[in-house]
C-alpha cells in the first residue's frame, strides 16, 4: 500500500486518537504533530513523528511558531497533475500531504467570558490553523481538510470506496465546510476586537446553509432562510437556538410568511414565559401581529381565550405555546384551519392525531430564554439597517394620574400588556384585561389596533367595536396600553368617553402635561413606562 501523510494539530481533541490510530493501522499513513496534539497522541499509543522533521525548524516563539513553513506548506499546496509541479516537488525534495486534520484556538469561548483580557484574546487568534486548513481546501482536488471531529467518521467511510469521483467529491464537501469555519473565525475575531479593543460596534453577517423556500413575500419572489451564525457584544450565538434549530415534524414546506409569523409567535411566548413562569401563553399571530394572546394557569383556559381574541382573523394562523401540546388542546385544535403549531413538545397522543392533518406544520422548538440576545437585520434600497432586538419589557410604572385607579394590583396586568403591545406594528394600541376580576389566573388580549398612519384610527375604528361589546366594568378594570406617548390628548378623551379608566403610555411627549391633566379631568388612571416599543 502507498505511504500516505497526514498533519494532525487540533485543539479539540475529541476522537483524534481514534481516527490517527486507523490511518496507521489500516490506510498506512505517517503521522506529523507538534505541541499539546503529539504529546497527546503520544499518551495514547499513537506512532506520531514530531513535525519538526518535516519543516526542519524547532518550535519557537512560546509555540506561536510551530508549523508553518515553506516545507509543510509546498507539501499541501503543489498540483499532483501538474507536471511542473511534480518537477518542483522532486527538486525540492517535498512530500506530499494528503491529509489535514485541524481545529481552531477557541476564540469565540474566549471571547464570551466577560473576564477575558486582551492578551488573552490575542494569544487565541489562531494563525497556522487557519493557513493550513485554507491551503489544504485550496487543494482539495488532492488533499483532504478534516476541520471539524464530526467529519472523523464519513472520512475513513470514504477511503474504503473505489470511487475517484465519490472521494472527489468527498474532499470538495470539506473544502466548503472548511472554508465556512475560516470566514466564520475572522468574522469573530474583528467583530470582537473591535468591539473590546476600540469600543466600536462591528457586526460582520455570515449567511449559509441557505434553504430554499417555495417563493418569498408572494409567489413572483424568490425566498431563502438562512440561519444566522454570528458574534454578537463578544457571544456566539449558535444557529441551533430560535428558528436556526426547529424541529420540522409534520406539514407541508413553510412558506416565507411563515418563517416571519413564527418568529414573532415563539418571541412573544418566550417573553411570556420569562415574565409569567407559572402561567401558560398562546398566541394566535397573523401578518405579523397577535390576533389573540392569553396566559393562564390552565393550558385550555390559555388556549381558549387566545383562540377566542379574534374569531376572524385567526383562520389559518400560526399558534404558539410555552408548554406542550397534549391531546386535549390537540383535540381543541384539529376541527380548524391552521397554518403552523409551534411548541417546545408535542405528547404522542397529540401528535398522533394532528399528523392526520398532512399539511398541518407541527414544530418543535426552543423558547427564547432572557440572556439570548439578537439582531434585527433589515435590508433596504442599497443598503442594511442593524439593530439590537427590542428586549425590553415592563420594569417600572410611574402613575401620574388617579393612584387610586391605577394601583400596584394592575402591576401584573402592565407586564402583560406591554409585550402584547410590543409585537403589534406601529401605531399600536392593545386593551388587555385579567381574568376573573380582580383576583386572576390569567390575562388575555380583548382588542388590538395596529398598523395604522394614526392611533385615533386604530381605537375608533378598530378597537371600537369590540370594546363596545364589553360591559362598563371590564371596560373600567382593563388596561388601555399603546406603543408610543401621546402627542395629543384626543386618545385619553376618546377612551375615557368609551368607559375606559386604565391607560398605559411611554411617556416623553412635549405635550405630557397636557395629556395627564386630560385624563385627571375624565377620572382616567395614567402610568408611564418611559419605554417606546416601535415596530415598523
Amino acid at each position: 500500500m502507498k505511504k500516505k501523510y497526514a498533519i494532525i494539530s487540533v485543539t479539540d481533541k475529541t476522537g483524534i486518537d481514534v481516527l490517527a490510530q486507523a490511518l496507521i493501522k489500516e490506510h498506512n499513513y505517517v503521522i506529523y504533530s507538534s505541541g499539546g496534539t503529539e504529546a497527546y497522541l503520544k499518551q495514547k499509543g499513537v506512532d506520531v513523528t514530531p513535525v519538526t522533521q518535516l519543516t526542519g525548524n524547532p518550535e519557537a516563539f512560546g509555540g506561536r511558531m510551530k508549523t508553518i513553513s515553506f516545507e509543510m506548506l509546498s507539501g499541501i499546496l503543489f498540483r499532483r497533475q501538474n507536471p511542473e509541479d511534480q518537477k518542483d516537488a522532486l527538486k525540492l525534495e517535498i512530500k506530499p500531504i494528503d491529509l489535514v486534520v485541524c481545529n481552531l484556538y477557541p476564540f469565540d469561548q474566549v471571547a464570551q467570558n466577560p473576564d477575558s483580557t486582551q492578551s488573552e484574546l490575542i494569544e487565541n487568534i489562531d494563525i497556522g490553523g487557519p493557513l493550513m486548513i485554507r491551503a489544504a481546501a485550496k487543494n482539495y482536488q488532492d488533499v483532504t481538510v478534516l476541520s471539524s471531529f464530526d467529519q472523523y467518521g464519513a472520512f475513513l467511510e470514504s477511503l474504503k470506496t473505489d470511487s475517484p469521483e465519490k472521494q472527489l467529491q468527498f474532499r470538495l464537501q470539506c473544502a466548503l465546510q472548511a472554508f465556512n469555519k475560516i470566514a466564520l473565525y475572522d468574522t469573530q475575531i474583528t467583530d470582537v476586537l473591535h468591539q473590546k479593543l476600540r469600543g466600536v460596534t462591528q457586526k460582520t453577517l455570515l449567511l449559509k446553509n441557505p434553504v430554499e423556500l417555495r417563493y418569498g413575500e408572494n409567489p413572483h419572489q424568490s425566498g431563502f432562510f438562512y440561519p444566522l451564525n454570528n458574534t454578537v457584544g463578544g457571544e456566539f450565538l449558535n444557529s441551533n437556538i430560535g428558528l436556526g434549530g426547529f424541529e420540522f415534524l409534520n406539514g407541508k414546506e413553510l412558506s416565507y410568511n411563515n418563517y416571519l409569523d413564527m418568529d414573532a409567535a415563539i418571541k412573544i411566548v418566550s417573553d411570556l414565559k420569562n415574565q409569567f413562569s407559572a402561567l401558560n401563553a398562546v398566541v394566535v399571530v397573523k401578518h405579523g401581529n397577535p390576533c389573540g394572546l392569553s396566559a393562564h394557569v390552565s393550558k385550555v383556559k390559555a388556549l381558549e381565550a387566545a383562540w377566542e381574541g379574534d374569531p376572524v382573523s385567526r383562520f389559518g394562523g400560526i399558534l404558539a405555546f410555552t408548554g406542550e401540546v397534549d391531546l386535549e388542546l390537540a383535540k381543541y385544535l384539529h376541527p380548524h384551519f391552521i397554518e403552523v403549531i409551534c411548541a417546545p413538545g408535542f405528547s404522542a397522543e397529540a401528535l398522533e392525531l394532528l399528523v392526520t392533518k398532512k399539511n398541518l406544520r407541527l414544530i418543535r422548538v426552543n423558547l427564547k430564554t432572557k440572556d439570548q440576545k439578537e439582531w434585527s437585520v433589515k435590508s433596504l434600497f442599497g443598503g442594511v439597517l442593524l439593530q439590537t432586538e427590542d428586549e425590553s419589557n415592563f420594569n417600572t410604572c410611574q402613575v401620574v394620574a388617579h393612584e387610586n385607579i391605577l394601583t400596584s394590583k394592575d402591576q401584573d396586568l402592565v407586564k402583560f400588556g406591554v409585550i402584547a403591545i410590543k409585537y403589534l406594528k406601529s401605531n399600536a394600541l392593545a386593551f388587555v384585561e385579567a381574568f376573573d376580576q380582580p383576583s386572576s389566573e390569567g390575562y388575555h388580549l380583548v382588542a388590538s389596533g395596529a398598523g395604522q398612519p394614526n392611533r385615533v384610527d386604530c381605537l375608533d375604528k378598530i378597537m371600537r367595536p369590540r370594546l363596545e361589546q364589553l360591559s362598563p366594568e371590564r371596560k373600567s378594570q382593563g388596561i388601555l396600553v399603546s406603543d408610543a406617548f401621546f402627542p395629543f390628548s384626543d386618545i385619553v378623551e376618546m377612551a375615557g368617553q368609551m368607559g375606559i379608566k386604565k391607560i398605559i403610555q411611554p411617556g416623553g411627549s412635549r405635550s405630557d402635561d397636557d395629556v395627564i391633566l386630560k385624563a385627571k379631568e375624565l377620572g382616567v388612571g395614567m402610568g408611564l413606562t418611559g419605554v417606546r416599543h416601535f415596530r415598523h
